[in-house]
């Protein structure tokens, strides 16, 4: 078994964003359900970098202080920043992500892997003929005032695939592809880093067979009740969709307690900006 490396847990920096989900400033402003979701989740995210802090003779702190830098570098704000905007149903998205462009420079199949296609007007990934979609990874997002399934994912021998959709065209595309060694360009198959591959909730859904890999590098296909279900961050099943994508006004959001209001600290402020800068 061996643990991560510091250098490792900076590839996929958003896998670790709720390790800045504060108690005062973000927890106990969501739904207690919720919030009992993102604690767990933080807890095992916590003890991930723990065990390999302890092993390579490293602090925590140096392990978080290296991913949050990593993160600011990525998505150009805080993982606490990140998870306010999610949280108010905005986007994040790498600094160097492309959405792609629909026509010239879009392509429905994935370098290197001619037999994976896209359906350009459902988003559904085909291997062949068969739809291999994981329709409950899908990504939602907000598209001329309509809630849409933005991205779809597939995996395939060890390959997670990425389809996305086009605002403009409202149509589908290839848009990358990841193993557990990286991330690539469904266009051109060079390597991209996983900002580059897709916004937020999407980096998380191509750096989970590497997120796999690190967990069974740690513990081993024993007993440990971690796993990335219970420790990735995730869209729909930490409610920052609602009904999968559907919710009653058609909007993305993490259902919120105090009448709706996001304060973070700010009472009696609504619709004041954060300033969290932890």
């Amino acid at each position: 078994m061996r643990e991560l490396t510091i250098q490792e847990a900076c590839t996929a920096p958003a896998s670790f964003m709720y390790i800045w989900a504060d108690e005062d400033k973000f927890l106990k402003y969501i739904k207690p359900k919720h919030a009992a979701v993102i604690r767990q989740k933080k807890a095992h995210q916590n003890k991930l970098l723990l065990l390999s802090a302890e092993k390579y003779g490293k602090t925590v702190k140096e392990y978080t202080d290296a991913i949050r830098s990593a993160f600011v570098a990525a998505y150009g704000m805080t993982p606490a920043n990140a998870l306010i905007v999610l949280a108010q149903g905005g986007s994040v998205a790498g600094k160097n992500w492309e959405q792609g462009v629909y026509g010239v420079g879009a392509v429905l199949s994935f370098a290197g892997h001619s037999n994976i296609t896209v359906d350009e007007k459902s988003g559904y990934i085909y291997k062949g003929s068969a739809n291999i979609t994981d329709f409950q990874k899908t990504v939602y997002n907000k598209a001329n005032g309509d809630v849409v399934a933005w991205q779809y994912f597939a995996v395939d021998n060890g390959i997670t695939y990425m389809s996305q959709y086009n605002k403009t065209t409202k149509k589908y595309h290839a848009q990358s592809f990841s193993t557990a060694d990286g991330w690539y360009s469904a266009k051109t198959g060079n390597a991209i880093d996983s900002a580059s591959s897709s916004d937020i909730w999407g980096s998380i859904i191509m750096a989970l067979e590497k997120f796999v890999n690190w967990i069974l590098s740690i513990f081993g296909s024993g007993k440990e009740t971690i796993n990335a279900e219970n420790t990735l961050p995730s869209q729909s099943a930490d409610g920052f969709v609602s009904q999968a994508g559907v919710g009653e006004a058609g909007g993305i959001l993490l259902a919120l307690a105090a009448g709706g209001a996001l304060l973070f600290g700010m009472k009696g402020k609504k619709g004041a900006k954060s300033h969290t800068r932890k």
